[in-house]
Parts: C-alpha cells; structure tokens; sequence
C-alpha cells in the first residue's frame, strides 16, 4: 500500500527547543505556519515522502510555497501581509 506524502511544521521557539505538528495536509501545514510566524517563531514546512517500494523516503522543504499560498489567499481577500511575509 502506497501512503501519501504529508506535510510538518517544524517551529523553533525562543528557547531553542524545536517542535512539530501532527502530520497535515498541505493547506492545514500552511495555517500552522502563519500561526507559529504570527507569533514570532522561525519556522519551516516540509513535505514527508513516505518509502516506495525499497527506495528511501524523503523531506523536501516547501516552505517558500506555502508563504506563496498564504500570499495568495491573502491577496484573494484583499488583506495586507503581516510584517513577515512583506520582507
């Protein structure tokens, strides 16, 4: 049985501890990104590629394309960026 990739939040807080998210969706890994970068936190989105028939899995970063999604939704509501996403 083939599973389907998944998406993870990786945060890291002031402290320097590092958490994640529960596996999510592509859309849901964005919410919990602008919800971490809302509240000052670095953060990065991966997509998790689970093994395939031997072969290794793999962790792409696609953190550039959820901030493209969240840009977009923004732009779609007419909502100005927070300080974050402008730079």
């Amino acid at each position: 049985m083939q599973l389907a990739p998944h998406y993870l939040t990786y945060t890291i807080y002031d402290d320097g501890a590092i958490g994640t998210g529960d596996p999510k969706n592509f859309s849901d890994a964005c919410d919990d990104y602008a919800d971490f970068r809302d509240g000052g936190h670095d953060c990065m989105v991966f997509r998790v590629e689970p093994p395939l028939r031997g072969q290794a899995g793999m962790m792409l970063d696609v953190t550039n394309d959820a901030e493209d999604r969240i840009r977009h939704r923004l732009n779609k509501r007419y909502q100005d960026f927070p300080e974050w996403l402008a730079a």
